[in-house]
């Protein structure tokens, strides 16, 4: 399954994988029969020219009602054991200023900058990345720099079911601690956290100045602080790791290999064969509304000259 621009290699294709990007270009098919799929790791609403959804059979985004689910947080960078370890750098030997942010991608859907700014302007953030970028760092990898600081801004820039990319992961590997936005539980972090304190939701205080006022608190107070990391160390015998994060997060292979033999065996027979091209997301935008929340719903967290 390749998207190729080699016309012989595409009509011989049972299926075809178009990165959604490529839609605009996206030709007709070579035969009635073959099935056509579209991949993303970016948010619904980065879709260019949205109708051309109705060409299409299959999907595989991070999203859990996807023909085929995947998660950003991929197999090969299996993380259970790493982010278990205890913290490497002791909170004395922190960085005065509390939060760092590397953030590349200034377009949000979800108004993340305007979020970003609230907090830069209330507390002291060193920000690494292209989006308001006030901190260059002396190391040639920002990433690992970013275990120096108490907490990592992790907002994403859509708030979309499943939409939970490296950032979240990144963070509790390099043992810091996730900010995050979330709403009417899109998404669900619980489901990828090893526990609740893992993380802070800026959207679960009353108010972003809330947020920050509880964010100075615990970047005075060691002890409030590692609430933060009491899963560390500890062996992985809960229910919710073992069962749950374990199974979505590392062996998600397992799963996505299991869907793509069902998916084959369903072309396979002359009834899946027809089920299969005859199914299509032509009403993509009801798949987006259902999915995500309202482009700019973050901006109701942030007074509006921060917009």
């Amino acid at each position: 399954m390749v998207y190729t621009s080699n016309k012989s290699l595409f009509a011989m294709a049972d299926a075809v994988e178009f990165p959604a990007a490529n839609l605009p270009t996206m030709p007709t098919r070579a035969d009635k029969y073959q099935i056509f799929m579209a991949t993303s790791n970016e948010a619904p609403y980065t879709v260019e020219r949205p109708e051309r959804m109705a060409d299409i059979n299959l999907l595989r985004t991070f999203s859990s009602h996807a023909d085929i689910p995947h998660s950003f947080m991929q197999p090969g960078e299996c993380f259970c054991a790493r982010f278990l370890k205890p913290l490497q750098v002791r909170f004395a030997q922190r960085k005065s200023v509390p939060v760092s942010a590397l953030v590349s991608n200034c377009a949000s859907h979800g108004k993340r900058q305007a979020v970003l700014k609230y907090l830069m302007a209330n507390i002291e953030v060193h920000s690494m990345g292209s989006c308001l970028h006030n901190f260059k760092s002396n190391v040639s990898d920002p990433q690992q720099y970013l275990q120096q600081y108490l907490f990592n801004f992790a907002v994403e820039n859509a708030i979309c079911l499943n939409y939970i990319t490296e950032k979240f992961q990144r963070s509790l590997i390099l043992g810091t601690v996730p900010l995050v936005v979330s709403q009417s539980g899109l998404p669900d972090y619980d489901r990828v956290a090893p526990n609740r304190e893992s993380y802070v939701d800026l959207a679960a205080f009353p108010s972003l100045l809330d947020a920050v006022s509880y964010i100075k608190n615990a970047s005075q107070s060691e002890s409030l602080y590692l609430l933060h990391h009491t899963y560390r160390g500890q062996p992985m015998n809960s229910e919710k790791l073992t069962k749950t994060f374990r199974l979505n997060v590392c062996s998600q292979s397992e799963d996505d290999l299991g869907k793509w033999c069902t998916l084959v065996r369903r072309w396979e027979t002359p009834q899946g064969k027809e089920e299969l091209v005859q199914k299509s997301y032509y009403n993509y935008a009801a798949t987006v509304e259902r999915e995500c929340a309202k482009p700019g719903s973050m901006s109701t967290l942030v007074p509006d000259k921060y917009e």
